[in-house]
């Protein structure tokens, strides 16, 4: 790969990591399995790792961090916890690169019932 090449790929990355972070939690499929973890799950941020972005002709995919705060009332006031959760992330480019389409956002919170 040429150094323009990797410049785009490097560009490309970035601009998927912008639009992960500005991506709707509420709507993606990692919410159903977060929001169901407490009374009232806050995400904190959303970790990405740029160098393990994978992108092919037209389509892209990696690996993500889920910091959350789980909140519990109970009869003394609350207890709150902070976790995080593994997950995944892919979408779509468009023809020229211009657009893209992030179609999935996963958390596995498996490791909360264990």
């Amino acid at each position: 790969m040429s150094e323009i090449d990797e410049e785009k790929a490097q560009d490309l990355k970035e601009r998927i990591v912008r639009i992960l972070r500005a991506t709707d939690v509420s709507t993606t499929d990692a919410w159903q399995d977060l929001s169901v973890l407490s009374f009232n799950t806050v995400v904190d941020s959303l970790e990405t790792f740029e160098d393990e972005i994978f992108v092919t002709d037209k389509h892209f995919f990696g690996p993500i961090l889920w910091h959350v705060t789980l909140n519990y009332d109970d009869d003394d006031g609350g207890i709150t916890i902070s976790e995080s959760f593994p997950g995944k992330f892919e979408g779509e480019l468009s023809d020229d690169g211009g657009t893209i389409t992030v179609s999935q956002v996963t958390a596995d919170t498996s490791s909360f019932y264990k």
